[in-house]
Parts: structure tokens; sequence; C-alpha cells
């Protein structure tokens, strides 16, 4: 599988993310889903959406699409008239 690697959202999580969840927090921002990064990470699914909550938790948000929405509003350039 290739991966495109997207830049880090610039909002910053209430609290830190442990290494696990920057894994995942990474994995998140690539699109992969829970079954794959368990299979990666050789985690079961239960454990993977565990740290997914965490994750979405500290950056105080309720989905990991509204996780992705923040990178992107984060990191969109204004547009030039």
């Amino acid at each position: 599988m290739t991966r495109v690697r997207l830049p880090v959202c610039q909002q910053q999580p209430l609290r830190p993310l442990t290494e696990r969840e920057r894994e995942i927090y990474e994995m998140l921002l690539e699109g992969c889903a829970n079954k794959e990064m368990a299979a990666e990470l050789t985690l079961s699914i239960h454990t993977v959406r565990f740290h997914v909550a965490n994750i979405l938790s500290k950056f105080r948000v309720a989905s990991r699409y509204e996780l992705l929405a923040q990178l992107l509003h984060a990191t969109r350039r204004p547009a030039s008239h």
C-alpha cells in the first residue's frame, strides 16, 4: 500500500498524544480504516477504536471526518483575488 503523507493538523490536542496514539493519528490522516490499522499494528480492532476515541477527544472533535476537516481548514491557503 502506498501512503500519502499529509501535514499534521496545526490545532494542538488538549493533552499530548501517546506514542501509540501518534501512530494511529498518522494512519487516520492517511485514510486508513480501523481494521487496516489493527492488522498493520497487530492490535485488536477494539484497541484501535479505544485509541481513535482518545485522539478525537484530545482534539475536541466528534469524528475522524471532523478531524480531517480541521486539518484541511488549518492548511488551506487564502484565495488570492
